[in-house]
């Protein structure tokens, strides 16, 4: 179990953000979770998927990109379970296959990119019961309403910071 964060590119990129109010957003994201999610000794690192679905390569906004991951490192520095980039097209794909030869083993192993077949590798860390199923979860698509986040799991009670520390 542990934390999904999505990043929608295709919204990213409609949205009209500067690159700050991005980083701030994504930075008041990831404060919020690990305040209110993450468990100490459990799940103490996000698992990222970064839908890259309706968004061709002339329209990937790589400085934001870049940006919110930079500061992520920067920001939240082993926080990072796995990133999974979905519906990447052949250049996205191509383009990370060069990229990840000249990166180091342990980072790459953190990253991978998928086109439409993706589904089985998220499954791989993801329960179905966490995952939407535009994902290959069960969980119903969330369409609007996105903060602050659902956090209660089927069948499960959500326990206060005081509940799971007694």
């Amino acid at each position: 179990m542990r934390p999904i964060i999505v990043m929608n590119v295709s919204v990213m990129k409609n949205i009209q953000a500067t690159l700050e109010e991005l980083v701030t957003m994504n930075n008041f994201l990831t404060s919020y979770i690990i305040d209110r999610i993450v468990c100490p000794g459990k799940a103490e690192a996000l698992t990222t998927i970064i839908d890259m679905k309706d968004v061709g390569v002339s329209e990937i906004p790589i400085k934001n990109l870049k940006g919110i991951i930079s500061a992520c490192q920067t920001n939240f520095r082993s926080r990072s379970f796995k990133i999974v980039i979905v519906n990447g097209g052949y250049t996205v794909r191509g383009s990370w296959y060069v990229v990840s030869k000249m990166i180091d083993e342990f980072t790459n192993n953190k990253i991978s990119v998928h086109g439409e077949d993706f589904k089985k590798t998220l499954l791989e860390y993801i329960s179905p019961e966490c995952l939407e199923q535009r994902f290959g979860g069960i969980v119903p698509d969330l369409k609007a309403n996105f903060f602050p986040p659902n956090m209660e799991m089927p069948g499960q009670k959500m326990l206060t910071r005081q509940e799971f520390q007694s």
